[in-house]
Parts: structure tokens; sequence; C-alpha cells
């Protein structure tokens, strides 16, 4: 047989706190220790004890829902029968203990993770309410069967509780049909109150690699802990995530993560970050991708599901499969070679080049016609002989629809070692020029240059090099912007760097403006 305990026995019960995320009101029963010590309760009007950013008091409450400012907070454990420790209240009348509730007493929200609880008195296995409030309106409760022995209803927020008691300043714990009857509590557990982010994700960037075989996405944060993103093969409108739901995402599309019902949407992304690599995506395929902003764990997720500048997005893979994509060096020339498995509305490709040493940027340097459409492999192949010096070179294709629209191949690299075997003076390219040509000349040696520019008259208007050179091809540029029209010549001198070889040469040129 359970006792009542007497109002004027003393006992103890202790607050621990969780620092930085939440915390943990357990009880304890020392005999000798005073009830109340760390300050909850402690003379049943309510006083209040800390979790971190929060004021939690319990309180009695009776039938018509008012808190009651007297009676007495009763506390019971093993000795009084129990199996475990907890505290309920007493109005003085019989049979009492109509409720308790749990309320923050400076306004602030928290979220109920979980809560033990006991109905006393006839055990007879009524209906229980546990109720969400927020600044003195219902959220709304959940029901549960009482006990009909002496043990605890434990409820847990990842199986039992819901969204309401996410963002609540007090819970009830009261017999549903609000009759008399007596509860008791044990182990409550406060986390800050999980709200739905305000700002959605935006800018969704679909970036598609030059097979069209994956989409590199992007997006902006906006302000939730975490965000879910979904894509789907086409377009069309999406289905919601559902709040306490979560989606396991796949990054890899032959795969593929959660669905969104049955909408064709799956989860390809979950997580704090702001990008993803999709693999296994189709050529020429339209996809559509939407995020969602949300805060909370696992089974507590609350998300934004408005949509953004820019979210939802969708694009297009590229409608080209490259295969491979080689380089090679011969005679001083660089030679590429790709293949493609299948074309869509292929234009071409631009081949673009720079110059690691000299820190170039990208330029063009060819152009091969595409093969259009095609379901059979392709086989291209390109010669730079534009080359002029060594040094490490990289290479990309630009891959150029019909329509347009273009993407990059990944970018392969290679050294250059380029040495002539005689000195040699070029002509300049172009020529005629207006206003800037190109002068090359080659060293088959390390050599001392000087390179001059002199009008008809034999005068120097121009001293483009002069100094110790590398063996190898070099190229100048003239720029005659400040000169008139007319014929000028440029010449070399080179002598070795062992003194042995030296090389003269003049050449002719004509400026027209």
């Amino acid at each position: 047989m359970k006792i009542l305990i007497n109002c004027s026995v003393i006992f103890l019960f202790s607050l621990i706190s969780i620092y930085g995320q939440s915390g943990t009101i357990t009880f304890s029963g020392a005999t000798g220790n005073v009830f109340g010590a760390d300050n909850i309760a402690t003379d049943g009007e309510g006083n209040s004890a800390d979790i971190p950013g929060i004021i939690i008091q319990i309180y009695g409450i009776n039938s018509d829902g008012t808190i009651q400012p007297t009676g007495t907070m009763g506390f019971h454990n093993a000795s009084d029968g129990y199996s475990l420790p907890l505290v309920s209240w007493d109005d003085g009348t019989s049979p009492g203990y109509f409720g308790l509730t749990i309320k923050s007493s400076d306004g602030s929200n928290f979220r109920l993770t979980s809560v033990n609880f006991e109905d006393w008195g006839s055990w007879s296995g009524a209906s229980f309410a546990v109720e969400a409030f927020n600044n003195g309106a219902s959220l709304g409760s959940r029901t549960f069967a009482g006990n009909t022995s002496a043990t605890y209803i434990a409820l847990d927020h990842s199986s039992i509780l819901t969204s309401i008691f996410d963002n609540v300043d007090e819970v009830r714990i009261h017999l549903a049909d609000n009759t008399t009857s007596w509860v008791g509590i044990n182990d409550i557990v406060i986390s800050p109150a999980i709200v739905t982010p305000t700002t959605q994700a935006s800018s969704i960037g679909l970036a598609s690699n030059a097979a069209g075989t994956q989409l590199t996405l992007s997006w902006s944060n906006g302000n939730g802990s975490s965000r879910a993103v979904f894509m789907k093969q086409g377009t069309g409108s999406i289905t919601n995530p559902s709040n306490l739901t979560p989606y396991t995402a796949s990054s890899n599309w032959s795969s593929k993560g959660t669905q969104l019902s049955s909408s064709g949407y799956y989860c390809v992304y979950n997580g704090t970050g702001s990008s993803v690599v999709v693999t296994n995506t189709a050529p020429n395929t339209q996809y559509t991708v939407q995020a969602f902003e949300y805060n909370g764990s696992t089974g507590s997720q609350l998300y934004n599901t408005t949509t953004a500048s820019g979210n939802p997005s969708n694009q297009t893979t590229l409608p080209v499969e490259l295969v491979s994509f080689t380089a090679s060096t011969s005679a001083g020339n660089v030679v590429l070679n790709w293949k493609t498995a299948t074309e869509i509305s292929n234009y071409g490709f631009d081949i673009e080049r720079r110059s690691v040493n000299l820190n170039g940027q990208f330029e063009k340097a060819g152009f091969i016609k595409g093969s259009g459409n095609s379901n059979s492999e392709k086989n291209y192949t390109f010669t730079d002989k534009g080359l002029s010096s060594s040094g490490r070179y990289e290479y990309r294709l630009k891959q150029i629809d019909t329509d347009g629209k273009f993407k990059y191949s990944n970018i392969i690299s290679l050294d250059i070692k380029i040495a002539p075997k005689d000195f040699a003076l070029l002509q300049n390219y172009p020529n005629p020029f207006n206003p800037s040509t190109k002068i090359r000349f080659a060293l088959p040696l390390e050599s001392n240059v000087k390179v001059e520019v002199y009008n008809s008259l034999g005068q120097i208007v121009k001293e483009l090099v002069n100094g110790k050179q590398d063996a190898g091809f070099h190229e100048v540029n003239f720029n005659a912007s400040y000169l008139t029209s007319g014929i000028y010549f440029y010449s070399i001198i080179a002598i070795s760097a062992d003194g042995k070889q030296n090389f003269k040469s003049t050449q002719k040129m004509l400026l027209v403006k």
C-alpha cells in the first residue's frame, strides 16, 4: 500500500545542469537533508531552479488549470514504496493531487525532451494528458493510459512526444477528464526551444561536368542549423518534407536517398554544408533541385518549406559523354586526343591552353568541329604547334552545344622541352600588322641576346631584348602604336654562353595604319 508523505517531513532532491544544450531535473532523498535544497518548490509556492538560459518552476494545478500558490510539494522515494523518487503536490484536500505544471518563470521557451510521470490514487488506468502551452494558450496534448500498478510512464521525444513540445513555456500533466487524481513526476529533461528557420536556402547552382554524368550542387545557406536537399529528374512540384521526419541522403543518383512521398524527389544531401557532388546522372537530362532549411536533431526536425530566390532550381546536364582526354608531345608540339561515347547537339570543342610557368590565363589554341548527334564512339585529335618556350602547360576542352551552352572538361597538364637545332630569327606574326606583332627567335644554346627594331633610315626605334636567354623558342611582343606606317626591320645578335657560336639575322616587317 502506498503512503502519502506527510508534508512536515523534509527530503532532498537535486538539480543537475548540463551546460550548453539541456538541463535535467532529477530527484533523490537522502535522510537528514533538506527537501528543496536546490530551490525547486521548496515551500509549495513554486520557488525556482536554474536550467542554463531558463528558470524552471514546478507547481501544482487544480481542475480548472489554475496554478496553486498554496499547498505542499511532496517528495516520495523507496522508503514510501516507490521504485523511483518523485515529486508531487498536495492541495490539502482529499483526494487532492490534481496535477503538476512545469513552467518557465521568466517567459523563456523550452523543449520538453523527456519526463516520467505516475498517476496515484485508484490506479484505475484512467487517461492522463500531457499538455503543451505557450503564453497561456494550449498548443495541444498527448493522452496516455494511466497505470494500474506502481510504475512510471516514460515520455521521450524521439518516440512519443511531438513537435508541439518543441517551443513551449509550460507543460501540464493531469487527468484527461480534469477530475481529481494524483500525479507525480521525475527526471524532467529540458532543452532549448526548437523553432522553424526563418530564412530559406537560396541561389542553388547545378554545374554539370563535361560528360554530363555528375552535377555539383551549391547553394547559399539560410539560418537553419541544417538543410535537406532533394533532386528530381525532370521538373514538377515538390512534396514538402514532414516535421519530425529524418531523410536519408545519397549523392549517388543510381542508389538514391529517401523519396518525398511519390513525388520523384530524392534526398541527395542532409547536413550543415553548402555543396554536394551528385554522381551517375544522365547526359542531356534536366534535373530540378530544392533545399529545405531545418532546426532540430533526428526525430525533431522543423522544416522551412517556403521557396526562395534560386530555390528550387533546374539545369540540363551536358549532352556529350566524354570518355577520355589525353596529351602527348611530338617534335616540340602537343598532341591532344579525346573520345566521346555519345553526342547530342554538339557544335564542337574549343581547345584552351595556358602556361603554368608564366601564370597565364587560358587562351583558345584551336577549334575542332563536333559530330552533332551520335550514338557511337567518336575520336578527335588536335596538334598544338603554337608553343614558343619550354615549361609546364595545361589544356582543357570547352564543349559547346548548338544552342551556345558550354561546359569545360577536366584539366590535363604536361611538361614541354623545346630545344631547336639551329639559331633562327622567325618572321613576325602577323605581318603586315597594326599596331602589335609577335617576334620569335630560336636558340639551340643558352646565349646572350639582343633584339632591336630599326626604321628605314637605320635608326633604332625599340630595344626588345638585351640579356641572357635560355635555349629554346622565344617570343616577344612589339607594340608600334607610337610609330607611323611604313617598313621596319628587326635584328638579332646572339652569342652562345660559351662564346663559341654567334648568330646575326635581320627580317623586314610592314606596319599599316
